[in-house]
């Protein structure tokens, strides 16, 4: 279905910044064994949140804080998983078909595992390492520099040393 919303610009008095709208599965329809095996989707605790932020106020290392957009979009389907939506009021699609989705959607139950499992490549393709006791903290030591990020869903917190690395680490 589709979910609206209004963002406000935070003025005084209050107006409208944008409209937002996204498509979110119905995660309530599917069933465990057929539409998904796993659901689990490892997040930062707030001891570990807190435990990056105490480093970079200890060590006087710059703190930043990243969003990614459309997060679980990232993440593909696992192949097997059969899985359709019904489309939106704006697309035609023939009596006796749907659309069959190719990645993981807000709302259905294995998106955020999806989307888990695609942050987790690509950090260790980047060299970073799990931490073992909290698998939602990542770091990369390399010769001159450290990076350190905790990552709740799709924020992700960043300290570390020199700043050139952390800029090189949100590129």
């Amino acid at each position: 279905k589709f979910v609206f919303r209004v963002k406000p610009d935070g003025g005084d008095p209050p107006g409208i910044d944008k409209f937002k709208c996204r498509y979110c599965g119905k995660g309530f329809y599917q069933h465990k064994g057929v539409h998904y095996q796993c659901t689990y989707a490892p997040s930062c605790s707030a001891t570990g949140s807190r435990i990056v932020v105490a480093i970079s106020t200890e060590m006087g290392w710059p703190l930043h804080g990243m969003d990614v957009s459309n997060a679980f979009l990232n993440g593909w389907l696992l192949p097997g998983t059969v899985l359709f939506v019904k489309p939106p009021p704006t697309v035609y699609v023939p009596p006796g078909y749907g659309l069959r989705l190719a990645k993981g959607l807000y709302g259905t139950m294995q998106g955020g595992n999806r989307w888990a499992a695609h942050k987790h490549q690509k950090l260790t393709k980047l060299r970073y390492t799990r931490n073992t006791q909290e698998p939602s903290i990542y770091h990369r030591l390399d010769k001159h520099d450290i990076v350190i990020t905790s990552i709740i869903v799709d924020d992700f917190q960043l300290t570390g040393w020199p700043p050139s690395a952390l800029a090189r680490a949100k590129h």
